[in-house]
């Protein structure tokens, strides 16, 4: 029901449509459906992703200067489709955003849905990479090093 909720109405903006709109929410115990303000929807979505950009921000900067991100700043998952979300990330991490999308793989047909498995077929395709490194390498695959080595753990 929350990821719902986001998906229909959640944003970083809250506009004047949103002032004093409110929208109602079926309660699954078959009751009366809850009314809920939709400005302050918004601003809580707002602050919640404002606080883990910021977050996400301070450990990125710890590990690397935020210069050095010449590529900008890629935002994955389905959450990465909030309306406003890349003109916040902007602000926070004083560079460029843009959505994560999937490429070269076969079988997405959907562009909406892209950005929410975008993280899962990286990995995927960063794990198939290092396998065939290896195997070039003249060495033998190893499970266990594929995984720990994803994880920055060689």
């Amino acid at each position: 029901m929350a990821d719902q909720l986001k998906i229909e109405h959640g944003s970083t903006a809250v506009e004047d449509v949103a002032r004093g709109s409110t929208i109602s929410i079926p309660n699954s115990n078959g009751l009366n459906p809850r009314v809920i303000n939709l400005e302050h929807l918004r601003r809580i979505v707002h602050a919640r992703l404002e606080e883990i950009l910021e977050i996400v921000e301070q450990r990125v900067s710890q590990s690397i200067p935020l210069e050095d991100l010449h590529g900008g700043v890629v935002l994955c998952g389905g959450v990465a489709q909030t309306p406003g979300l890349l003109r916040l990330a902007e602000r926070i991490f004083q560079l460029p955003a843009r959505l994560g999308r999937i490429e070269c793989v076969s079988g997405f047909v959907d562009d909406r849905g892209q950005v929410e498995f975008a993280t899962a077929v990286g990995l995927a395709k960063l794990g198939s990479f290092r396998i065939q490194q290896q195997m070039t390498e003249g060495g033998r695959w190893n499970l266990r090093k594929t995984i720990s080595g994803l994880f920055g753990r060689d």
